[in-house]
């Protein structure tokens, strides 16, 4: 077996490759050792590499920058040798290894581990399969151990980190989650408006400027919200690794191994599981095609409803208005694509619709009468609750806004210099961010009031017998 000494020699130019995950400590280290082999081995260190912020099992080394660059120079002959700190900064994968050590070989540069004070093309095939091995086990018990523990925080109810989801914010003193009562009201709209056939582009229209944490809404965050079982009480951990393909189907159940879904008990749901099941639902199939995009905005309200009565297929649309002087003409046809003589005028079609509608409707049905009862009083209580939330939040931030504003006076008597007019700044731009917030919040308690004034009109109408 070749040992260092075989191949190291003083003067000898060496290249430092160092990779880390999460924590540059790690970093450090490994730099420090191959600065400790160096100058133990009277070498010169010429180059430096680093993979910052990178995982080997989740990028391939075609994917990591800086690895590439170390193996391009070592063919330009910018270095003598590689140090690395420990094989598995280099990869952890067998076939990865064997294909790093067959490059390096053709190119006569060899890779010192510095850990162990080993080189990492050794000849022994056995003892070098064994070591990969081990690598790539160990990648899979730090996986295994990071899963069960997340999973563990999870199911106990615990925040596992990273920031909560729009509507949402973590408290550090409490462990918990608070719910930001006014955002969680424009999550809910985003859902119905949804739900409803909106797209997320036009859901991102409708909503209010710069209400999305003070920046402007967009179709992708619009569509992180609706993609989110987060909103249905439940956390799903591995989620960011293309798991939301419009190919496939999160299952709450039964999920793949890739994914952590618990339901937490530290989420209060905005929606029920089966509303955001049928969200996602939807989502696939408008994102596969397998729904037209402008399916929901047709101005045809009986389409794929009515069947032609002899070879009873779907009758097809046809609009064959044109604008004249600001005026339609023409006609709306529905118009069986088998039968040619088949067609009917879209007005009169849907206008005798409606009418028979109508007239089966009959509100002295007492069983419809209590089930629209019941809905309005859910829809009642629900809105006087979040009412209520509301201003609750309105009044923890103008709280907030009186604070700043005997702060700010306060600063303002003192000696003026530039660190103090710079927390001026800073506290003043705070408090019109509040102000906004609370004119925003005051804003949606209207439009709550207008929801809730427009039931209880309803409801007089069904007391009195006029509808």
């Amino acid at each position: 077996m070749t040992s260092v000494q075989d191949i190291i020699k003083p003067g000898m130019r060496c290249a430092f490759y160092g990779r880390y995950s999460t924590d540059k400590q790690d970093y450090l280290l490994q730099l420090h050792s191959v600065e400790k082999f160096v100058e133990n081995f009277k070498c010169r260190l010429v180059q430096k590499y680093t993979d910052g912020a990178v995982s080997s099992t989740k990028k391939k080394m075609d994917k990591r920058e800086y690895l590439k660059n170390v193996l391009m120079d070592a063919l330009d002959d910018k270095f003598d040798f590689i140090a690395v700190y420990k094989e598995d900064r280099l990869a952890r994968d067998v076939i990865e290894h064997e294909n790093i050590r067959r490059f390096l070989r053709d190119a006569n540069k060899p890779i010192i581990i510095t850990s162990n004070q080993t080189v990492y093309d050794e000849s022994d095939i056995l003892l070098r399969l064994l070591k990969d091995g081990l690598t790539s086990f160990e990648a899979a018990r730090i996986r295994e151990r990071t899963r069960d523990a997340l999973e563990a925080l999870l199911k106990k109810g615990r925040w596992a980190g990273g920031r909560p989801p729009f509507g949402y914010e973590y408290d550090k003193r409490t462990g918990k989650l608070g719910a930001k009562a006014d955002q969680l009201e424009l999550v809910k709209q985003i859902f119905s408006l949804y739900l409803s056939g909106v797209g997320c582009s036009s859901i991102a229209k409708h909503l209010p400027p710069n209400s999305n944490r003070g920046t402007p809404w967009t179709r992708s965050k619009v569509e992180l919200v609706i993609k989110n079982p987060f909103y249905a009480g439940y956390i799903v951990w591995g989620k960011r690794s293309n798991r939301y393909s419009t190919s496939q189907q999160v299952d709450l159940d039964t999920p793949d191994e890739s994914l952590v879904i618990c339901k937490s008990p530290l989420i209060e749901p905005v929606i029920t599981r089966e509303e955001w099941e049928r969200c996602w639902k939807l989502y696939n199939q408008r994102s596969s095609g397998e729904i037209d995009p402008h399916y929901f905005h047709t101005n045809f309200l009986l389409r794929d409803v009515v069947v032609c009565k002899h070879c009873n297929q779907k009758l097809g649309v046809d609009d064959q208005r044109t604008e004249v002087k600001r005026r339609l003409v023409g006609k709306r046809l529905y118009k069986c694509p088998n039968c040619e003589d088949v067609s009917a005028d879209a007005d009169l079609l849907e206008d005798k619709i409606k009418r028979n509608l109508i007239n089966r409707l009959s509100y002295s049905d007492t069983v419809t009468l209590s089930a629209i009862k019941a809905t309005n009083q859910n829809s009642l209580l629900e809105i006087n609750e979040t009412i209520e939330r509301i201003s609750e939040q309105i009044r923890d931030y103008s709280d907030k806004v009186r604070s700043l504003e005997f702060e700010i006076r306060t600063r303002m008597n003192r000696e003026r210099n530039d660190t103090n007019n710079k927390i001026i700044e800073i506290l003043t731009l705070y408090r019109i961010e509040l102000t906004q917030k609370v004119e925003f919040a005051e804003s949606q308690i209207q439009q709550l009031q207008a929801r809730k004034s427009f039931i209880e009109k309803i409801e007089i109408r069904m007391l009195t017998g006029n509808p």
